[in-house]
């Protein structure tokens, strides 16, 4: 690979050279070879948002956090970007924030996410499993809820917020304010089936 490599070959292969290569030394525990492969990779083809993506998470992988994290910086401000990939270098970031211990900041990102996906988009749903994940490694119930009311506070017709605050105040035994929710939202939303 690393010869075929300095032949210079097209762009197509050179890319699958690099991707060869990287997996290759994957396979045989050189990771400090793969992270830089990866990185020549990235610095190879600084325009082509596949290689910044999975450079981004074999830097992941590997534990680079922060070499992860402007990888995926990198490709979330290129230029004519498609808004899903962006989204998903997004999530990646406050992946590598998780990770790292930054709840706070992890928790800051997906919020932004969470606006950028759009209401009722499949993508709005995942930004949603990836936030009560974070609350549910920790076994925080009471935050997650916690955080559902704030989200209704500045959202107050956020009917998919309502009806996660109404599940997870009934799976903490709050049966009553479980309700309430429920009905409030039931009102806002009568010609919503799964709702009502």
């Amino acid at each position: 690979y690393k010869k075929a490599i300095s032949l210079n070959p097209p762009k197509d292969v050179m890319a699958r050279l690099y991707r060869g290569l990287a997996l290759s030394q994957q396979r045989q525990m050189d990771f400090a070879g793969a992270v830089e492969t990866w990185e020549a990779y990235a610095k190879a083809s600084p325009e082509d948002p596949f290689v910044l993506e999975e450079a981004g998470d074999a830097l992941l992988e590997a534990g680079r956090y922060e070499d992860a994290n402007k990888m995926f910086g990198r490709l979330r401000s290129m230029k004519d970007i498609d808004p899903a990939r962006a989204l998903n270098a997004s999530l990646r970031q406050a992946e590598v924030q998780r990770l790292q211990g930054n709840k706070d900041e992890a928790l800051k990102i997906y919020d932004s996410a969470l606006t950028e996906a759009g209401e009722a988009s499949w993508l709005q749903r995942e930004v949603r499993s990836r936030i009560e994940r974070l609350f549910l490694s920790d076994d925080d119930l009471p935050g997650l809820a916690g955080y559902y009311r704030k989200q209704l506070t500045a959202k107050p017709g956020d009917l998919d917020a309502a009806l996660r605050l109404s599940d997870i105040l009934g799976e903490l035994s709050r049966g009553d304010e479980s309700l309430k929710v429920l009905q409030d939202a039931a009102a806002k939303a009568p010609d919503r089936k799964d709702v009502q």
